[in-house]
């Protein structure tokens, strides 16, 4: 009894320590609500994910499942911001000055052009993990079996 008590606190305990290894970086998602700005609406973990033959890599979060960009800016360590755009995407933003004349915190975009990013992960993601049918995989082989 004692040696399963004992196997089944060190299958917890390499669970965790494999869960914490995985999603090993944080981020903060922040979305601007009703128009009385950015508050934070997410904090998760996220793990990278290496993408294609160059060893692309991006983040996808543990809750929400959001795709974000690997290559940011940091406000912490392994510590990522975003910020809901209006046109939907999310962009890595870090903390600017602080205004001393209106008493605002400016948050700073890192690359205000995310659009490239998103459409190059679709097509790379297709290209790699994309399903293809029975005759898109095997179809030539077939025909050069036949002729």
């Amino acid at each position: 009894m004692i040696v399963v008590i004992i196997g089944l606190l060190l299958i917890g305990a390499l669970a965790t320590f494999i869960f914490f290894w995985t999603f090993n970086r944080k981020i903060v998602l922040f979305e601007n609500i009703a128009g009385q700005g950015y508050q934070p609406v997410l904090k998760t973990r996220a793990r990278v994910i290496k993408l294609g033959v160059g060893g692309e890599e991006i983040l996808r979060t543990l809750f929400g499942g959001y795709y974000v960009s690997a290559y940011g800016r940091k406000m912490g360590r392994n510590t990522y911001w975003y910020a809901k755009g209006q046109d939907g995407y999310w962009y890595n933003v870090i903390l600017g000055d602080l205004d001393a004349k209106q008493a605002i915190l400016d948050i700073e975009p890192i690359d205000r052009d995310v659009r490239m990013f998103h459409v190059a992960l679709d097509r790379l993601s297709h290209s790699t993990y994309g399903k293809s049918s029975f005759m898109e995989k095997y179809g030539i082989h077939m025909m050069l079996f036949v002729f």
